[in-house]
């Protein structure tokens, strides 16, 4: 008989002792049968006005309900804390009646039992009740007795003093103040560990439980301290069911984390479901991990596809195609094109980019150019260099020599490369896209110095020297058709793949727009003098 059966088997039951009015029989067998209708079997007790068989069902439910589950534990806490009060009245009501005065004695008996019944729910389920809900519900039973034991079991202390000081009853608020002074100083300060290792020395364990869940904002200090309480029960006290009822005192200790203070040989009767409950979680929890782990598989085998399709892709180029940043015909000289339909003259694209980049990519650049144009000019055959090495500026110069030996540096790029570049005689005009690419960028004079130091005609021509054919897609460049091998020429590949990585990454255009979509147009403290005529 499967599991299902076993179920429609105790529903089934149920049923038959219902009808038969064996109303606490019935609601032990729905209580171990999941295919019974929660709602049902309970409006079944309610309409037929067996609320202790009810509160048999709920207690029955509520134990078999996942901790996770914590808002269906709250409510059947509170509902239960509701069906014990009102018993309380019921049986309080029949005490002092007349017609019950030959079975006195049985029904305080009843009484005596159910409160004891209700201090071991609390002390079971405090975790799952509200606070203010169930004082709220205390007082509007009247129950005093029942609302000081609450308190007293969640550590509320200062309610409890309140309420002797309120009914003048000093030397009760004394008594309350006067236990366990040490532990209460201890966690007012804030050194939890020090008051629950005070409270289990003094044996008093429900105040190292309550102490134990005060930091409420430390998850790990809380369950630090609750393995400390749970270690005192198993070691110092061999106490093995109490030890288990704190995995349904609080929600941070599970079976595994209690398990390694146990004896070598212990009798697993007591904790063997809790051990079944710690497997079935774990594996569910492999489950899970197992389609998390293919589902990771299958987004790195798409994402590979999707790199290998890079490759092949390709975007086309119209005859009359035109540089975006100089406006002359594209197909004139090497050329970058972007996914976004941008397209860019390699010269252009360095101009442009330069202006947006930090100091460390700029910096980078220059250690491009200048490996790039010494890798030229080694292939030159008057072996004549191509450019020179940058010039540092010290502090304290002179500034017009400084300027003086810019220029000259400059004047010097330009010359070297005025044969091999085919950018001669093709006047750039002025392009307000270089303005949106400048925006809001921070001018630096280090990285002024940087930017003049790199020159796109140059390192445009350099690059244009090596290679034999290009990619068409942004970030590559379309070469004319010669080959170069040997180390050289994989040196010049390795820093035509690194330059690639670092200017053309993404479009400069589109880039730009994107980072400055939050920035507003008027900066911060411009707005007066933005109403200037």
């Amino acid at each position: 008989m499967d599991l299902f059966d076993q179920w429609a088997l105790r529903g089934s039951q149920g049923a038959a002792f219902f009808n038969q009015g064996q109303f606490i029989q019935a609601a032990q067998s729905y209580s171990q049968s999941a295919s019974a209708p929660f709602e049902e079997v309970a409006l079944k007790f309610v309409d037929a006005g067996e609320r202790d068989a009810l509160r048999y069902f709920l207690r029955s439910r509520l134990t078999g309900t996942r901790k996770t589950d914590v808002t269906q534990r709250a409510m059947l806490a509170t509902w239960l804390v509701e069906f014990y009060l009102s018993k309380c009245n019921e049986l309080d009501d029949l005490i002092a009646s007349s017609s019950a005065s030959n079975d006195v004695s049985n029904l305080q008996a009843e009484q005596l039992h159910l409160e004891e019944e209700l201090q071991e729910f609390f002390e079971t389920y405090k975790s799952n009740l509200d606070r203010k809900m169930t004082y709220d519900l205390i007082r509007g039973h009247g129950r005093t007795d029942v609302f000081l034991n609450f308190a007293g079991v969640t550590g509320d202390f200062e309610r409890i003093i309140e309420h002797w000081v309120s009914e003048e009853e000093w030397v009760k608020a004394i008594d309350v103040l006067h236990r366990q002074p040490c532990v209460h100083i201890y966690a007012k300060m804030g050194l939890y560990e020090e008051s629950v290792s005070l409270a289990l020395e003094k044996g008093d364990l429900e105040l190292a439980q309550v102490t134990a869940n005060m930091p409420e904002d430390d998850i790990q200090l809380r369950k630090k301290l609750w393995l400390k309480v749970a270690r005192y029960v198993v070691e110092d006290k061999k106490d093995i069911k109490t030890a288990m009822q704190f995995l349904s005192n609080t929600e941070l200790l599970k079976i595994e984390d209690i398990l390694p203070f146990f004896p070598d040989f212990v009798v697993i009767d007591d904790f063997k479901d809790d051990i079944c409950n710690a497997l079935e979680d774990y594996s569910a929890r492999i489950v899970e991990l197992k389609q998390d782990m293919d589902g990771a598989m299958e987004s790195a085998a798409a994402v590979s596809r999707d790199i290998s399709q890079l490759k092949t892709r390709f975007v086309i180029i119209e005859r009359g195609e035109r540089c975006t940043q100089c406006q002359a015909p594209l197909l004139l000289r090497q050329f970058y094109a972007f996914p976004c339909q941008h397209t860019f003259h390699a010269d252009c694209l360095i101009g442009l980019a330069k202006e947006s980049l930090s100091a460390v990519q700029l910096r980078r650049i220059v250690t491009l150019q200048t490996e790039l144009v010494k890798l030229t000019a080694s292939q030159q055959p008057n072996g004549q260099p191509v450019i020179s090495a940058p010039v540092a500026s010290v502090p304290g110069a002179n500034p017009q020599a400084s300027r003086a030996s810019t220029q000259a540096q400059r004047t010097l790029l330009s010359s070297a490369f005025a044969a091999g570049s085919v950018n001669g005689g093709i006047t750039r005009a002025l392009n307000p896209l270089t303005a949106a690419v400048t925006m809001g960028s921070v001018m630096v004079t280090a990285s002024d110095r940087l930017r003049d130091l790199i020159v796109p005609d140059a390192l445009a021509t350099a690059i244009g020297v090596w290679g034999d054919r290009g990619r068409a897609i942004g970030g590559a460049i379309v070469n004319h058709d010669h080959t170069n091998e040997g180390e050289a020429g994989s040196r010049m590949e390795s820093l035509r793949a690194e330059l690639d990585k670092v200017l053309a990454s993404s479009c400069p255009l589109c880039d730009c727009v994107v980072s400055g979509i939050d920035k507003p147009f008027i900066k911060q403290g411009e707005i007066d003098t933005s109403w200037a005529i």
